[in-house]
């Protein structure tokens, strides 16, 4: 049973969408029971009468054989010249059998074009109205067969008791077929479609994940400088528009390497972690945190002061000194707070905030300078 569900997948590929690949699946599906199926027709007709029927028979068994060349197609890759292929196929042995051979009035055959149409149909699913017209194609194909099973021609050969009992499995053979492939075919739309919506949430949360990445610190959960920088700059526009005020604080670790030379650097990102958590508790929901490079980091301060943010930054700076972090680890940080002026440059901005950081380390470290 694998290995027959294994022949229907050949010539599909994984970056295929869902309907590419029923329309490869049908395909190789329609070749291959078609082919076994016109060998069978050729078997019962070689049983009936193999000196009368031997045009049939050797047109059934060539298509049959030709039948497999969509398989070979669509293991090229060339899908569709493989359907078209298929429905030519089917189409051509149809012709030659019921107005050469058999007559007109034989019907067995109509079920191939049935078969042969779902492929194309997967194809052209692109609207309703194309699919309301081959499903109306392959009831009037039904029809047409049921109404001409069994063949007034085979009634020569077959006895009247035996053509009922043909009619009565003709019936019922080609209406399990019709509903076995209805099943298959919903099936298959179920199937791929529990694969798309699958991928779908495995690339949304992989957007997810990339999104947050793009504006995070991968270790401590901060924005990241780049988030950062775009918060800043609307920021920025907001207080030239509105003329309204913010300040920033940034803030440098003491002595922050030899915590990373004496327990290592896992410990040493360990407490970046718990300083980040213990900062952010301390704020604003409206404030945001962000690591500016190594064991440098900004706050965002919206609407605030100077004299606030200094504020801020004093209870900041004593909250750190006063944590005991990880291993008993206990350290310090210099601060650096300013207020943006009104239309004032980042860079401007930026240097006076810096260089207020630098006279805190200057100055002794483990405090607040602006």
């Amino acid at each position: 049973m694998g290995k027959a569900i294994r022949l229907f997948y050949l010539g599909t590929t994984p970056n295929q969408t869902g309907n590419q690949q029923r329309m490869v699946m049908l395909t190789n599906m329609a070749a291959i029971v078609g082919s076994f199926s016109y060998f069978g027709f050729a078997l019962n007709y070689a049983l009936i009468n193999k000196d009368v029927f031997w045009p049939v028979i050797v047109t059934n068994c060539t298509f049959g054989v030709l039948l497999m060349i969509a398989v070979v197609l669509n293991i090229k890759k060339r899908y569709i010249l493989a359907s078209v292929w298929l429905n030519l196929m089917v189409g051509i042995p149809v012709f030659l059998s019921l107005w050469f051979f058999l007559g007109k009035d034989v019907g067995n055959h109509y079920l191939f074009v049935v078969f042969a149409i779902l492929p194309l149909v997967t194809i052209y699913n692109r609207s309703k109205r194309c699919m309301i017209f081959f499903s109306a194609t392959n009831i009037l194909f039904l029809l047409l067969m049921l109404n001409r099973v069994p063949p007034n021609s085979l009634a020569v050969y077959i006895p009247t008791d035996i053509l009922t009992v043909i009619y009565f499995f003709s019936l019922i053979f080609s209406l399990t077929l019709m509903i076995v492939l209805f099943l298959l075919y919903t099936f298959l739309i179920d199937r791929f479609e529990k694969d798309l919506l699958e991928k779908s949430n495995n690339l949304q949360k992989l957007y997810d994940e990339v999104s947050r990445l793009a504006r995070e610190d991968s270790l401590t959960g901060a924005f990241n400088r780049r988030k950062m920088d775009e918060l800043i700059q609307a920021e920025s526009l907001r207080s030239d528009r509105y003329n309204t005020f913010f300040s920033m604080i940034i803030f440098d670790l003491d002595d922050f390497k030899e915590i990373n030379d004496k327990y290592g650097h896992d410990i040493g990102d360990q407490v970046l972690v718990q300083l980040v958590e213990s900062v952010k508790n301390d704020l604003r929901s409206v404030d945001a945190v962000g690591r500016w490079g190594g064991e440098e980091f900004v706050i965002l301060l919206p609407g605030i002061k100077i004299h606030q943010a200094a504020y801020v930054a004093q209870r900041v700076c004593k909250k750190i000194e006063k944590t005991e972090f990880i291993k008993g680890i206990r350290m310090t940080a210099s601060f650096g707070v300013a207020q943006r002026t009104k239309s004032e440059s980042f860079e401007s901005f930026y240097r006076r905030l810096d260089q207020a950081m630098y006279r805190a380390k200057s100055n002794g470290k483990n405090q607040v300078c602006h």
